[in-house]
Formats: C-alpha cells, structure tokens, sequence
C-alpha cells in the first residue's frame, strides 16, 4: 500500500508563492490522515548526482526537484505534488497500487506519433522521449522502492554532462520512456502496467492546456515558477494567474462537445 506522506519541494531559498500556500493548506485539510514532508536544499543533497549539481548550479530548480522526487519516493514511498496543484477530491481508490499516475498530453503530440511510434503505439527508438506526451510527474504516487521509480533515479545518477554544457529534460518523459519496460503504451487510455502500476487517462488529474480539459481529483496549474513557459501554456498561465481559467476550461469543453455533435 502506498503510505500517506505527501512530498513536496521548494528549492532556490525564495519564498513559496501565498496561491501555492493556499494549496498546501487545503491538501492538509482534504488528507487530514497524511503526513507532509517538505523538501528543500536542508534535507536533500542537491550534488547527489551530476544533473541536480548542474541544475542547481544553472538556477533549473524544477530539475533538482525531478531528481529529488525519484530519490524521496524511492527511499519511502508516499505521494508527491507540485506545489500549484489544486486538490480537489482525494487519493483513497489509488493507495492499493504501487504506483499510480496520469497521461500528460496536448495537441501538438500528433504532429510527432507518427515520427515517434509505430502501429502498436511502441517506441520506434527505445531511447526517444516523445514530444508532448509523457506521464504526469505533478501528481506521483508509489511505494517505497518502486520498480519505475528506481530506473529513473538510477537514469539521473548514471548521467553525465555533455561536452555542449547543461541541457534539462522534462521527467515526464522519462517516466514514459521507462514505464515502457513494464508494458507502457503512448495511448490516451487506462493501463495497468507490469507491477500492479496504475496510468490513468487524461480527464481525472487535470492541467493547463491539456488535451481533455476535465478533472476530477485534481488540477495541476503549470504556475511554471521554476520553468520557462511559451506559446499556449503562456496563455493557460495568464488566465489562471486572474482565476479565469477554470471559466475558460469550461467553455473550451463546451465548444468542443457542440462541434462534435
């Protein structure tokens, strides 16, 4: 059973956003049985490995914290969030799996499916990390020393800085190209995965811009703090920054139901 800790991290010595802290404090009222655990540069060693020694060095925060959530779950298990997610309902029908997370995916992904995956929705190259689509990495439930988990940790601290200098990479496209071992497929649908490993589809742990604008359990707010945002998620960002984007996810829905009838 996947215990009840939630991880969060905040890394770069500046102070939490009050939107993100209001975050916090309705997960401890809506998980009043968990315990938090809040993780920054006082109880991780971000030189734990060469990627989270040159993000921190580079001011990448959100890559130190990739390493970090693989090295905290790995070590204890429990569930890790962003600091902008917004909890809305909770995790109890998912703490029986060993490891339970969501489709990540937008629209710009069947530009690349074709380039990226073959007619079983395999990797054409075992090493390609596909472009906009991944796994959830907001949300990330697991057991302590979990299969998935322990190859990604083991992929960070492996790594070694190429000749051209520091260049991050979204682990949510790690957890993809990883899961694939345990019988992963890039489709937008439920799986359970080799080691009782469950990916949900999109529709239940919401974010910005995403494919399928409803949510259940959760809404992850791409607040991009540590990340530098372009394009649609840039608009995604402004309308949540002034409340509007639940109204605007909404009308989306809407419209996208009436064009299809």
């Amino acid at each position: 059973m996947i215990p009840q800790i939630i991880h969060y991290c905040w890394f770069g010595k500046g102070p939490i956003p009050q939107s993100h802290k209001k975050n916090i404090r309705n997960w401890k009222k809506k998980l009043p049985d968990f315990k938090f655990q809040l993780w920054n540069e006082k109880n991780f060693d971000v030189n734990i490995c060469s990627y989270s020694r040159e993000a921190y060095k580079a001011k990448k925060y959100a890559y130190v914290s990739d390493v970090a959530r693989c090295y905290f779950l790995t070590q204890q298990g429990g569930i890790y969030l962003d600091t902008d997610v917004e909890l809305i309902g909770d995790f109890n029908e998912y703490l029986n799996y060993h490891l339970f997370t969501a489709i990540e995916t937008y629209k710009e992904f069947h530009q690349y499916s074709e380039s990226y995956l073959d007619e079983r929705y395999h990797l054409k190259n075992p090493a390609s990390f596909v472009p906009y689509f991944g796994l959830l990495s907001s949300v990330l439930g697991t057991v302590r020393d979990n299969a998935l988990l322990r190859d990604c940790l083991d992929y960070y601290l492996t790594w070694e800085l190429p000749a051209s200098g520091f260049k991050g990479f979204a682990i949510d496209g790690l957890l993809a190209n990883k899961a694939v071992k345990y019988g992963f497929q890039y489709r937008d649908v439920r799986q359970v995965l080799t080691g009782n490993m469950l990916i949900l589809e999109t529709g239940i742990f919401g974010y910005a811009d995403a494919v399928n604008p409803n949510f259940e359990v959760l809404f992850h707010h791409n607040a991009g703090s540590w990340a530098e945002l372009s394009g649609s998620k840039k608009r995604m960002v402004c309308l949540d920054k002034y409340g509007l984007l639940p109204f605007y996810l909404k009308i989306k829905s809407f419209k996208k139901k009436v064009l299809s009838s």
